[in-house]
């Protein structure tokens, strides 16, 4: 019993088991690190799938947009072209009767 209660006592074991703990807890936070970076890499690797898949549809959007605007215009463009003519009919028009209208 008192060879127990000598070793109890010792200082050479308290710092052995000290040196003991600290390497446990290092190896721990070691551990728990190495979780976190993976953690951390993998949610990195997600964002940039989304970000990428967001991108996609994104220029998908634009392209549909943009033939879109390809279509409106050449239908305005039909609409100028006809009014243009339907000008012209009625200057033509205008021009024959007030032809007609100046010699009766």
């Amino acid at each position: 019993m008192e060879l127990i209660m000598e070793v109890a006592a010792s200082q050479f074991v308290w710092a052995i088991l000290a040196i003991a703990l600290a390497a446990l807890v290092i190896r721990e936070q070691r551990k728990e690190n190495v979780k976190r970076e993976d953690d951390l890499i993998k949610l990195y690797d997600r964002q940039v799938c989304d970000s990428r898949d967001r991108e996609q549809q994104l220029l998908e959007h634009l392209d549909r947009t943009n033939k879109a605007h390809q279509e409106t215009t050449e239908t305005l463009k039909q609409i100028r072209n006809t009014l243009n003519q339907m000008e012209g009919r009625i200057d033509r028009m205008e021009k024959y009767y007030f032809k007609d209208t100046q010699r009766g």
